[in-house]
């Protein structure tokens, strides 16, 4: 008893306690010992009693879009239950030892004598649960940070796969078109070369370029009909793959009786190995410029998720456009998965503005997420984002064409925790990690909403430090029209026409 006095007398619960205030609690309760991984109580139990770590390890947990995550770890000292004892309510976590734990159960009636008792427990419960709170709401945001990453990422291997393997494709294509182009280089070298077989080569590279200035632009008929004559001069002239070279020839404008000038006098050899080279440069040009796109696709994709999981600390400019289509490039698989067309209407004579790190891109990724998602059941599958200037602040408009936020969710989409969406499906921290941020950047973000038409306004200073906060109680204002059925909102898990 000794032992467990002196253990007692060290917990935060007591510490400040009289001796005499101590014995008689230590009287009243009862040691209990846990096994490994013993669950102590569960989510949905009401507590009967308070419970002081005596020796070991309590693990607190809570379930996080199914996932159990470890919030806290309890030592010695440490204390738990004594809010859902005094509200009567669930205890909305689990505790579980870790390795063998001994505990001292204080019964509720003794606890509330306690209180009573002695004024220093009250004040130390109250430190307490504000430490777990603020805890608590680090592990989870953090998580949902992880598991946002997680889900982008899932996204982001789908989404280099195309480009990817386009690229690998068109590698492999120019091997064995420069493998044959050793032999054909030889066979040209070998023809004596006429002034006007030189100058046929040369406007068919020009040609084949694309610079001698004369690409057209055609209707799908005439470009068949086009395409046709081309195909059937170049087999009738001897000349291989010319299936392969008419399109080209068409897009720069080449027609048969530009040909035939361009062809007389030339030895039929010459022209079929022209040809040949010209359709050969042409392919490689295309392959190159295949890999090109596909591996800027690839920068721009791992680019854009750097720039969303990494979290600066000092003041830097960013073009906010730049910063929208990086979080569109994040999201790019998921809104096309819902058939959501994104419209822009951006203002490019707004300047760079001075943001923490890349944080702005988390706000515009988690908005554009909860868009994506309150789009999916619409008819109408539309995102709208619009840039401006507001005076000395930069404003972002981003409008979705979903059902609406209901008028008794509209209060309280920015609490941390709440969520609309179903079980499993977010933990209700994105709109407040949003609104987080924006307080962050001495700006505001509202809401308005009715069917069909809701929209997310951010404003941001230009410049930190300059503009004071547009609302000094830092509270975003909310103008919400509810609508009759609620979009998901809350969880984070990022030209018109679809998402490229």
């Amino acid at each position: 008893m000794n032992g467990t006095l002196e253990l007692v007398r060290r917990s935060a619960l007591l510490a400040e306690c009289s001796p005499t205030e101590i014995d008689g609690v230590v009287r009243r309760s009862a040691e209990v010992m846990l096994s490994p991984g013993e669950l102590l109580f569960g989510e949905d139990d009401r507590a009967e009693a308070v419970w002081v770590v005596l020796e070991g390890e309590l693990a607190v947990s809570t379930m996080v879009d199914g996932e159990e995550v470890v919030v806290d770890r309890l030592q010695p000292g440490a204390y738990l239950g004594e809010i859902s004892l005094l509200t009567g309510g669930r205890a909305h976590h689990r505790a579980r030892g870790v390795g063998t734990v001994r505990l001292l159960r204080i019964p509720g009636d003794a606890f509330r004598d306690l209180l009573h008792s002695c004024d220093h427990v009250f004040a130390s419960v109250l430190r307490t649960l504000a430490g777990r709170v603020r805890r608590a709401e680090h592990v989870v945001q953090q998580h949902e940070r992880m598991a946002g990453l997680g889900t982008l990422a899932a996204g982001l291997a789908h989404e280099l796969k195309n480009p990817a393997a386009a690229a690998h494709r068109a590698s492999e294509l120019l091997r064995e078109q420069f493998a044959e182009v050793g032999p054909l280089a030889r066979r040209l070298a070998s023809h004596p070369w006429a002034p006007e077989e030189v100058r046929l080569l040369e406007q068919l590279e020009r040609a084949a370029a694309g610079t001698d200035g004369s690409v057209r632009e055609l209707d799908a008929l005439a470009r068949s009909d086009r395409e046709e004559a081309l195909v059937a001069w170049l087999e009738a002239h001897d000349i291989a793959h010319g299936w392969g070279l008419a399109p080209v020839l068409v897009d720069v404008g080449v027609e048969t009786e530009q040909l035939d000038r361009l062809t007389r006098n030339c030895s039929a050899d010459v022209v079929a190995d022209a040809f040949a080279w010209t359709e050969r440069m042409a392919t490689i040009r295309q392959l190159l410029d295949e890999m090109g796109q596909s591996t800027s696709r690839i920068h721009e994709m791992v680019k854009a998720m750097k720039a969303y999981s990494h979290v600066g600390t000092s003041i830097r400019t960013a073009d906010v456009h730049e910063s929208i289509e990086q979080s569109l490039n994040v999201l790019s698989h998921k809104l096309r998965e819902v058939n959501a067309t994104v419209e822009r209407e951006y203002d490019r004579s707004l300047p760079d503005i001075e943001t923490y790190g890349t944080e702005l891109n988390q706000v515009w990724t988690n908005l554009l997420d909860n868009a994506a998602d309150a789009v999916a059941t619409a008819t109408a599958r539309t995102i709208r984002i619009r840039t401006s200037r507001d005076g000395e602040r930069a404003l972002v408009e981003i409008t979705d064409s979903g059902p609406g936020i209901a008028a008794g969710d509209s209060e309280r989409i920015f609490d941390p925790f709440y969520t609309t969406k179903s079980a499993g499906n977010g933990t209700g921290l994105g709109l407040e990690i949003v609104r987080r941020i924006v307080r962050r950047h001495q700006g505001s973000i509202d809401v308005t909403s009715s069917a069909g038409a809701t929209r997310f306004t951010v404003r941001v200073p230009i410049r930190q430090g300059v503009v004071a906060p547009v609302d000094s109680r830092g509270d975003p204002p909310v103008r919400t029209a509810g609508a009759p059925n609620a979009s998901a909102r809350g969880g984070a898990g990022p030209p018109t026409g679809p998402v490229p």
